[in-house]
């Protein structure tokens, strides 16, 4: 399977999703349908991308708890090309954040938190 297809085991569908009826998260189908690329980079200068996608992104990840992240190193973080040339940075792996709340998530120790469900705004200022 490519890295960029997503296949759930079958205990995890709901019954009632066929194999057919079931949702495709193919990256490559993705992108055709709105003309976005992904982007493979290491580090990401945060002029490359627009202030106000910045901005959304780093909102985002502070509304729902996420500290286990890097927009400038790419942690967590992938960019996608638009179909103007603009580069979008795209959250991912959720598990972390405090909004999942998992069991085995921990703040970054470096990070002035006790828990992962309070919340910190690393984005720029």
């Amino acid at each position: 399977m490519p890295p960029s297809q997503v296949d759930l085991p079958d205990a995890l569908w709901p019954p009632h999703l066929t194999t057919s009826k079931r949702p495709s998260f193919s990256r490559a189908k993705s992108t055709a349908v709105n003309g976005a690329t992904p982007i493979e980079l290491t580090q990401l200068h945060p002029r490359s991308i627009s202030q106000a996608d910045a901005a959304l992104v780093e909102l985002f990840n502070y509304a729902i708890g996420m500290t286990d992240y890097s927009g400038v190193f790419m942690h967590n973080i992938e960019p996608i090309r638009s179909m103007d040339g603009t580069l979008i940075p795209v959250s991912y792996d959720f598990d972390w954040s405090g909004t999942i709340d998992a069991r085995y998530a921990e703040p970054n120790p470096s990070l002035p938190i006790r828990n992962v469900r309070q919340r910190i705004f690393q984005g720029f200022c």
